[in-house]
């Protein structure tokens, strides 16, 4: 019985480290980066609140509601350099759209 709780602990920690919620870069203040790393900018327009946005590559990343306002958005993110490509938009709870 131990073994099975401690493997659920160990799946349950990996569906969760899977994507990490970021937040848009929204002050102005000078930033050292990491070699290696950069930035990604992200235009968002749309005529309704967005649930969130799921982004994969080099670090998959989660843009939530709070980044997603109603209206014209950029966010800007520091990420580890690499490709990048959206994944998912979820508009609600049932609602989302997949892409490829």
């Amino acid at each position: 019985m131990r073994i099975k709780s401690v493997l659920l602990l160990f799946l349950l920690a990996g569906l969760f480290s899977c994507a990490q919620q970021v937040t848009s870069i929204s002050t102005d203040v000078d930033v050292k980066m990491e070699e290696g790393d950069g930035y990604l900018l992200i235009g968002v327009d749309t005529n309704r609140i967005l649930r969130e946005i799921y982004i994969s590559g080099e670090k998959s990343l989660l843009l939530s509601s709070q980044d997603l306002k109603k209206g014209t958005n950029y966010i800007l993110i520091n990420v580890p350099a690499g490709e990048y490509q959206l994944e998912r938009v979820r508009f609600s709870r049932r609602t989302r759209v997949e892409l490829s």
